[in-house]
């Protein structure tokens, strides 16, 4: 079977697991977005992921397992 390779770092392709973390900014209620005052949803949505993903590879670093974070 042949990988459609997309990211360049070799260890990707060899790595155990993965956890593959997605955002939706439609979700964002749209009642709640103040112009000017909020960030637009997929900034929210970005902001809302990374730190959910950082509390993933946190974990992952108390529990003594390895991780990477690849955009």
């Amino acid at each position: 079977m042949k990988l459609n390779k997309i990211f360049s770092q070799g260890f990707f392709y060899n790595a155990p697991a993965f956890i593959l973390c997605c955002g939706d900014p439609s979700v964002y209620p749209l009642s709640e977005y103040k112009k000017g005052i909020d960030d637009p949803f997929e900034m929210r949505a970005i902001r809302d992921l990374a730190m959910s993903t950082e509390h993933i590879v946190l974990r992952a670093a108390y529990l003594s397992l390895g991780t990477c974070y690849v955009s």
